[in-house]
């Protein structure tokens, strides 16, 4: 069946919005709801936004262009075209909500997740906000998979076949969704006597080590960086994001890191330009982490298709 908004998250109206703006509007909901963040419990004039997608609100960009080659710009539209504004998502939630606080849109290709908890912790550290509403997606339409078919991007899976036919030698494996989650200062969080999920200790962003992507020692080291505020010996569990990242991979493998450290590896967030993968990964590294048998820690390194930077997310589970 369809999915409903109104259904999930009572009194809000989508008819005309993007399908970004939709689950933007779904997402942000549920994590104020997930966080106890009712409408009184903060201060909206230091509640904030940031939205990290790749693409924006494709959907209805798609639907305002058709309109504009059909007919011409003097009868195009004129009610699609708000929606072609990529920060629109994270304004329909600003004001939906009452936060009226920084509203900060970024786009970094796969890394726009990563952008905007970023972005997110910037905020909160320069006293510019207390609690930060973080959200990062893409939609898939048709013609952005008919632009990745084209290119010749799109991995063997998306064709039904294996790499070993070797009809195509794309890796990209597109998809869809949107995530959303809260921070807080420490003290908004604890005066309001939360109990958090997870504390966001490190994060480090920058370009590849002088060797490329072949530097497995260059690239130990970024992540080493972010395992200094942890000390300790507990569980590590890294979530690797984004394509081309075996040397990452490797350099955790090889032991430059702590070679007697309980890991595990999750190379499972291989998507392409997804711009909502970053947040994902982090939801992903939460759950391993809550889940195991002690608070342990988790690294998400997320590497652009290029890899030109990477972004390492580090977080400490609570209990």
């Amino acid at each position: 069946p369809p999915f409903k908004p109104a259904e999930v998250i009572a009194g809000i109206k989508t008819r005309r919005l993007d399908r970004l703006s939709g689950w933007a509007l779904v997402a942000a909901g549920l994590a104020l709801q997930d966080a106890g963040l009712e409408p009184g419990r903060f201060d909206p004039d230091r509640a904030g936004v940031t939205f990290g997608t790749a693409f924006g609100c494709l959907e209805l960009t798609e639907a305002f262009m058709r309109s504009v080659a059909e007919n011409g710009h003097t009868k195009a539209d004129p009610i699609l075209f708000p929606e072609t504004l990529g920060n629109q998502p994270a304004s329909h939630v600003a004001r939906h909500y009452g936060l009226k606080g920084p509203n900060i849109t970024l786009s970094r290709g796969l890394m726009s997740g990563e952008a905007a908890l970023l972005e997110a912790k910037g905020l909160l550290e320069s006293g510019e906000a207390s609690v930060v509403v973080t959200m990062a997606g893409d939609a898939l339409t048709r013609g952005l998979f008919e632009w990745y078919e084209a290119a010749g991007l799109l991995a063997p899976e998306c064709y039904g076949e294996s790499a070993a036919d070797g009809r195509t030698t794309g890796r990209l494996l597109p998809g869809e969704g949107l995530g959303a989650m809260v921070l807080e200062t420490a003290e908004h969080f604890y005066g309001r006597g939360a109990v958090a999920q997870a504390d966001l200790l490190a994060v480090i962003s920058e370009g590849p080590a002088s060797g490329g992507a072949g530097d497995v020692a260059g690239w130990a080291g970024v992540i080493r960086r972010a395992l200094i505020p942890y000390g300790g010996s507990d569980a590590l569990t890294v979530i690797v994001e984004g394509p081309g990242v075996g040397f990452a991979v490797e350099a955790l493998v090889a032991g430059t890191i702590s070679p007697t450290r309980p890991m595990e590896l999750r190379p499972e967030f291989d998507t392409g330009a997804f711009g909502g993968s970053g947040i994902m990964a982090v939801a992903a590294a939460l759950g391993a982490t809550a889940t195991a048998a002690a608070p342990g820690t988790a690294l998400v390194l997320g590497c652009d298709r290029g890899e030109r930077a990477t972004v390492v997310l580090g977080l400490q589970a609570k209990r």
